[in-house]
């Protein structure tokens, strides 16, 4: 059966079912798996609970490539490589403008591991919008993409220039920072703050639905899904859902910190689409998008800046003509004309 014949044929795997899947892999990897954390010393970026549930996604759904868009001080960076390690025939590639990687986290994690530990990956510092993806995938041909870099035009990239060449492979698309208000609920009301306005501040958040964020990646990925009648799954929904509280107990016991319930993640695919439906995909460009606000707040200063040299040159235009009627401009015009007929300079 050629490969797109089985895009749809085969579900995606769930935090859940993984979780329970590769649960005595983690708990064998869990001395290595808290070793990294604590070389990476970062667990406010993702809580170890967090490492379990992506490295054991990673080992069931088995990809040959993960890509990282977005490292940062390396918590997903040394968990995804320790899967690959695992695994044994997949590849890490991780892009970061960040340089905390080569600066901190590397040198850290090199005491814990061996030399081999970082053949895997691919550790890159560059900017992620100037990367071509195409290149990087090449004929990899089960993906797990973790987009963790925020801001609209990430979000062009990721889903005007990423998903597409993805489309007509397996794949599943991780993203962090997004809270599910069924199972962790917030406040209500704004707390005598501001609308959001974009930006992770840290001060203010944006509730669409049952998401919770303070990222503009929530906004894209809504709109992005919408268009496309995609699930949004939620980790958190999987976690409190299918598992059964037998299974809930035993994971409590067997994993202890490394099991919670709780993910703050949402994930999707476009592979629960069928190959016939259509998909719609942002522009994207490496050129720099110029908001249509600048163009059109430029056109409106130019006219303004017409109409005020036409009344200006009306105004000269009024002023000349008065001049040359009035009695000292005709006297001045007859004196140049005597002079002219007598000689003189």
């Amino acid at each position: 059966m050629p490969f797109s014949e089985l895009l749809v044929a085969q579900p995606l795997t769930t935090p859940a079912i993984a979780l329970w899947n590769q649960r005595l892999q983690v708990l064998n990897a869990g001395d290595r798996l808290r070793a990294l954390c604590d070389a990476v010393d970062y667990q406010n970026d993702l809580a170890l609970y967090q490492w379990a549930q992506w490295f054991a996604l990673a080992l069931e759904f088995k990809p040959d490539l993960i890509v990282e868009l977005g490292r940062g001080r390396g918590n997903s960076t040394c968990l995804f490589t320790e899967a690959a390690n695992q695994l044994g025939n997949c590849r890490v590639v991780s892009l970061c403008l960040s340089p905390e990687w080569d600066e901190f986290t590397q040198p850290s994690v090199a005491r814990v591991v061996s030399e081999d530990w970082f053949r895997p990956l691919d550790a890159r510092l560059g900017n992620i919008l100037t990367t071509d993806m195409n290149e990087l995938l090449g004929n990899s041909q089960r993906v797990l993409l973790l987009w963790d870099a925020h801001g609209y035009a990430m979000a062009d990239y990721v889903l005007g220039h990423a998903l597409p060449l993805l489309r007509h492979r397996q794949h599943m698309v991780l993203m962090h920072d997004i809270s599910d208000t069924r199972y962790t609920p917030g406040p209500k009301d704004y707390q005598g703050k501001t609308l959001w306005r974009g930006n992770n501040d840290g001060y203010t958040r944006l509730v669409l639905g049952h998401l919770n964020s303070a990222v503009e990646q929530v906004v894209a990925i809504v709109d992005f899904t919408s268009r496309n009648d995609l699930e949004l799954h939620s980790a958190d929904h999987s976690l409190h859902q299918e598992l059964s509280p037998e299974q809930i107990i035993q994971l409590q016991q067997q994993l202890g910190e490394f099991f919670s319930q709780n993910g703050h993640w949402f994930y999707f695919s476009l592979n629960e689409k069928a190959e016939t439906e259509p998909i719609y995909f942002p522009a994207f460009s490496t050129e720099p998008a110029t908001p249509e606000w600048i163009y059109r707040k430029d056109f409106e200063q130019i006219q303004q800046q017409l109409q005020q040299a036409k009344t200006d040159l009306e105004q000269a235009q009024a002023t000349i003509a008065a001049i040359q009627t009035s009695k000292f401009w005709k006297l001045r015009t007859l004196w140049f004309e005597i002079k002219k007929q007598i000689g003189l300079r």
